[in-house]
């Protein structure tokens, strides 16, 4: 009798061990799934940014730009890019570099890239983050912080050429290297927000909520901007006027 008690309460902590177990392991799992998909998504979240922040400059540069002509409107073998380069790279030789430590603009300039750049780098992974994304994003997430580290790389020579306003190297050429690292910057970024969207990281309804959101926070800091300048320019010709009514009174 007291054999079989002992036999029946070994057998019973042996089942209630081993029960405990599995639903260990399975929270266990499903604590790191879940830890896996929160890592994931905060950096769609990013990924997301970018390309918010993208279509918002391209709309900033379509509202200054409808009224500019560039270079010659009859291109034979050439793009507008390649006269923005050269357009570009002629302003940037133009500039004194005495001239630059005295702007206080180029301070505030500066201090904007050096933040772009610590963002930026807010985005690298450890391999060992990047093991825990689906496996079907690592490859274009891999290369798209390849791209990014370029990308780092080049602001920080901007921000050092701003500094001390040496531009030498700013040939056509170097503008027009500095373009295409943009775009390929660009295709990265999609793509990677493409393989994500596919490996179910978010729905595409919550991807497209997302992406409106960051859309319309970033036009709205370019709407208020617009009309604090109109206003700005309004009172500076009140103010001029008055002026003038005084000096001619």
């Amino acid at each position: 009798m007291l054999i079989n008690t002992l036999v029946a309460g070994l057998f019973g902590a042996i089942v209630a061990g081993m029960i405990n177990f599995f639903v260990r392991r399975f929270l266990d799992k499903k604590a790191i799934h879940l830890a896996e998909r929160k890592l994931a998504y905060v950096h769609f979240v990013r990924i997301s940014g970018m390309l918010a922040t993208e279509m918002a400059l391209k709309n900033i540069f379509k509202l200054y730009a409808k009224d500019v002509k560039i270079g010659s409107e009859e291109r034979s073998g050439y793009s507008i890019s390649h006269d923005i380069s050269v357009l570009i790279s002629a302003k940037l030789n133009e500039i004194d570099s005495k001239e630059i430590a005295k702007n206080p603009n180029i301070k505030m300039a500066v201090n904007f890239v050096e933040f772009q750049v610590e963002d930026l780098k807010g985005n690298k992974l450890s391999f060992d983050d990047l093991s825990k994304f689906p496996k079907e994003i690592i490859n274009d997430y891999s290369n798209f912080l390849s791209v990014l580290s370029h990308i780092i790389v080049s602001l920080d020579f901007w921000k050092v050429s701003m500094s001390t306003g040496e531009f030498k190297w700013a040939t056509p050429e170097s503008i027009y290297d500095q373009w295409l690292l943009l775009q390929r910057f660009s295709k990265s970024v999609a793509s990677v927000r493409s393989k994500m969207l596919g490996a179910g990281v978010v729905t595409p309804l919550e991807a497209h909520v997302l992406l409106k959101s960051q859309l319309d926070f970033l036009n709205n800091i370019t709407l208020q901007s617009l009309l604090n300048r109109d206003a700005l320019k309004a009172a500076g010709n009140s103010a001029d006027m008055r002026k003038s009514k005084m000096d001619n009174g």
